[in-house]
């Protein structure tokens, strides 16, 4: 098992996916839209190493999953927390400015 997205359908296709106990595990994730007039914004930090080169980036969508605005930036050498943490901190940046209240 190579820990990929074809492993989890093949294991989900023979009702197997909740007995793997193997490290990193696959989690399979759904995009769920926002409330009608909301934005939704997801945001993703990740680094090369612990600490190592780090970047961070999100998108905002509308509730019929249209993208409203994207960002991406490359960081230093931070640990992965920081690197997530200048994703949620811009993210808020962007929908004050731009007065993304829902």
């Amino acid at each position: 098992m190579n820990n990929s997205l074809v492993d989890l359908l093949i294991l989900k296709t023979f009702k197997l996916y909740n007995t793997v106990s193997k490290t990193p595990r696959i989690i399979e994730i759904e995009w769920k839209k926002p409330n009608t007039r909301w934005i939704k914004v997801n945001t993703n930090g990740a680094v090369n190493g612990s600490p190592g080169i780090a970047g961070y980036g999100g998108i905002f969508q509308t509730y019929r999953g249209f993208c409203k605005g994207c960002f991406a930036k490359p960081l230093g050498v931070l640990y992965a927390f920081e690197a997530e943490l200048y994703g949620v901190i811009t993210a808020v940046e962007y929908a004050i400015r731009f007065q993304w209240t829902h």
